[in-house]
């Protein structure tokens, strides 16, 4: 799974820039803070991020973002895309739009092995990383997600609205409690304030967020696949959206057995 945080580096509150980010797959687990060797700028964090998953040897998974159609997708086009025109790293990048016009699947490819595997056809050793959203897949909320299904008490609390570019590397009082955006109580706030000693770093925070997000994602799509898996013998990778699923399984399981055919519909 990857996921990204974002605040307003302009003052402009719904144009949104990437400030953290991470990937996490079977135990193994990055994080990424702006300002960091590699991750000088947005566009530069995205960058050595995705390179990372390809340089760890996972170039052959499919890797999910929680509202990757509308949030986390757009960051990587604009970074890889856009913003880079001049990168090499990648050698192509595809995508896949519903008629909604939401970006449900991305798929990056990028040179393995600069040794040519035939010469003479100038073909390369490739690997393609797979990105779906986790979204089209369980509908909910990370945080209903975390309860439903994971059965623990949900994310964790953290100030999103405080978050700009001058706070980043911010350390001093815990941030007024107006900029949780009315998702703690004043009980769950002075139980933060408790924890933190009032010495609060945003960095550190951001991270201990981050990751909590990563982990539930992640466990949660691992419980959804085992059980889809025990339930249906099939693995959720095999569609990228829930009525997918659905239809697959259908087509699997109970269409044989009524004797009738239906053309095989992609979803």
């Amino acid at each position: 799974v990857i996921d990204f945080e974002t605040c307003a580096f302009e003052n402009i509150s719904n144009k949104q820039s990437v400030y953290a980010g991470g990937w996490c797959v079977e135990g193994e687990k990055h994080l990424y803070y702006i300002g960091g060797d590699g991750c000088e700028t947005q566009d530069r964090l995205i960058e050595t991020m995705i390179l990372d998953i390809f340089n760890h040897g996972y170039c052959k998974y499919t890797f999910y973002a929680h509202n990757f159609a509308k949030f986390d997708g757009h960051f990587i086009i604009n970074s890889l895309l856009i913003n880079l025109p001049d990168f090499e790293k990648i050698d192509d990048i595809k995508i896949i739009i519903e008629d909604s016009n939401d970006l449900i699947e991305m798929k990056i490819r990028r040179v393995m092995d600069e040794n040519k595997i035939n010469k003479n056809k100038n073909k390369y050793k490739y690997g393609t990383l797979r990105i779906l959203d986790s979204l089209k897949i369980i509908p909910q909320d990370l945080n209903s997600i975390a309860k439903d299904i994971l059965k623990i008490d949900g994310k964790d609390l953290f100030p999103h609205s405080f978050m700009n570019k001058d706070k980043l590397y911010y350390e001093g009082e815990l941030p007024d409690i107006k900029f949780f955006d009315g998702k703690i109580d004043s009980k769950e706030y002075n139980i933060l304030l408790n924890e933190c000693n009032n010495i609060w770093n945003a960095k550190k925070m951001c991270k201990k967020y981050l990751e909590k997000d990563l982990d539930i994602l992640y466990n949660a799509l691992i419980a959804f696949n085992k059980n889809f898996w025990n339930e249906y013998g099939i693995n959720i990778t095999k569609r990228k959206t829930i009525s997918g699923l659905a239809l697959l399984n259908f087509q699997v399981n109970y269409l044989k057995d009524c004797g009738y055919k239906i053309p095989i519909v992609r979803g």
